[in-house]
């Protein structure tokens, strides 16, 4: 039976499990290893561990070149999780300014056609881009512009100040645009979205509120605070085994507190503070999300806002899945 529901639903404590058919998971100490351009884990570990690896081999020339007909698995599993993607492109441009230390910005975008939603990455306490360079490249290749402030560490930096850097980036790549990076040319400037990690992810509803980058959605992994400032909607990622500053009840507060009308929170069973790095954990939801939220796809929002197979809450195994909108069609 299915219902229309013209109030908030909240779909709570969504418990799913998935099945594992691949023995050769070619899982190192619990890490992934299915990064572009390198396209390792191409064939059985393509649906393997959290269905979500072939997701990350987003060139698939370059697959078959290196892996040859084992390819063929990644692809099936591509087109069963309906995943298109473009090539990518990488390059960095100055910043000067910024309060956390550091001039560098790198940028991740579609090789062709635009224009595309901004994507602002804030990194966590140890700096830089948190090692997930590949990472960008495969979210900047379902449609949108990645861009990183490469700065300092903590306690140069902090979340009381990180969220300035956003702030300090929009406005200066808006205003330099191609002449700073021909990636800056692709964007639809009305069209921006935050995605902060740990200490990043701390200051990103402080970094929503700023009214220069009219900022529509936000992710928030593994760390928040001050979310009741949050008007936009916003995607909060967590696991059980983060012991760090927020572990899942605290950021479960920060989700309850999030008064928008579109909201998720994601808890993600045995799920550790690293594994949006080590394991690229949820980083395919992280991009239709935004997808949904930024780009208008209605793939995408069905993706991340439905029930059932395909649905984000059926992707992991989690221990709280909650989906929180106003209006939403439930089996």
């Amino acid at each position: 039976m299915i219902a229309r529901l013209s109030s908030p639903l909240v779909l709570a404590s969504v418990v799913v499990g998935f099945p594992v058919d691949c023995n050769n998971t070619d899982d190192l100490n619990g890490q992934m290893h299915v990064w572009v351009p390198d396209c390792q884990g191409a064939g059985c570990f393509a649906n393997g561990i959290d269905q979500e690896c072939a997701w990350h081999v987003h060139d698939m020339a370059k697959c078959r070149a290196i892996y040859g007909d084992d390819c063929d698995a990644t692809d099936v599993a591509r087109q069963s999780q309906h995943v298109s993607a473009s090539p990518v492109t990488k390059g960095s441009y100055n910043v000067d300014g910024y309060v956390c230390g550091g001039t560098t910005t790198d940028i991740w975008y579609p090789s062709t056609g635009g224009p595309y939603p901004i994507v602002i990455y804030l990194h966590g306490s140890g700096g830089g881009d948190d090692g997930r360079s590949s990472q960008f490249a495969s979210i900047a290749s379902t449609g949108l512009v990645v861009v990183a402030p490469i700065t300092g560490a903590y306690p140069a930096c902090s979340s009381e100040i990180e969220y300035e850097d956003a702030v300090k980036v929009w406005t200066t790549s808006k205003s330099g645009g191609s002449k700073l990076s021909p990636g800056l040319a692709m964007v639809d400037w009305s069209k921006t979205g935050i995605w902060g990690y740990s200490m990043g992810a701390k200051t990103t509803p402080e970094a929503s509120i700023q009214n220069v980058m009219g900022v529509g959605a936000v992710v928030c992994s593994h760390d928040a605070r001050n979310s009741t400032v949050l008007g936009v909607p916003a995607l909060y990622i967590t696991g059980t085994k983060d012991d760090m500053s927020s572990p899942p009840s605290v950021l479960l507060e920060q989700f309850k507190e999030d008064s928008d009308d579109r909201k998720i929170f994601a808890n993600l069973q045995g799920g550790e503070h690293t594994w949006p790095m080590t394991r690229g954990t949820m980083n395919p939801w992280v991009a239709k999300f935004f997808g949904c939220e930024l780009g208008g796809s209605s793939v995408d929002c069905a993706s991340v806002y439905g029930s059932g197979s395909g649905s984000l809450c059926a992707a992991n195994d989690y221990a709280q899945c909650t989906l929180v909108q106003p209006s939403a069609v439930v089996v």
